[in-house]
């Protein structure tokens, strides 16, 4: 299984951040790279997105993972890091690379979990 996190095992923190408009989300100089190198900030916009659920906004620490379950069929899941689920999200048709990809989500603010 590849994992698209492992193309970015050096990096340790962030220093520069980004603004997601219009929403009031931040997200990492890795999370930026992997949208850019992945072509996945689509994969952003579906965690943001989540953000208008009242319940899902709630929680401070949130774990989405983006995982291939077949060929082109990839399952979007947020926990709250607790491996409580909070959303389980099918995509039928998806041209990700990798196998796998997670992204923290901390009190409005999208990191790489090495960026932590």
């Amino acid at each position: 299984m590849t994992n698209a996190n492992h193309l970015f095992r050096s990096r340790n923190g962030s220093d520069h951040f980004f603004q997601h408009r219009p929403s009031r989300i931040y997200f990492s100089q890795g999370v930026k790279d992997l949208a850019d190198i992945c072509s996945a900030y689509w994969l952003l916009e579906l965690i943001i997105s989540y953000q208008c659920k009242r319940r899902i906004k709630a929680e401070g620490f949130q774990v989405w993972e983006l995982k291939r379950i077949n060929e082109d069929r990839f399952i979007v899941t947020a926990t709250d890091g607790n491996h409580h689920r909070l959303v389980y999200h099918y995509l039928p048709q998806c041209d990700f690379t990798y196998d796998l990809a997670t992204i923290w989500l901390i009190r409005g603010v999208l990191v790489l979990p090495v960026e932590y």
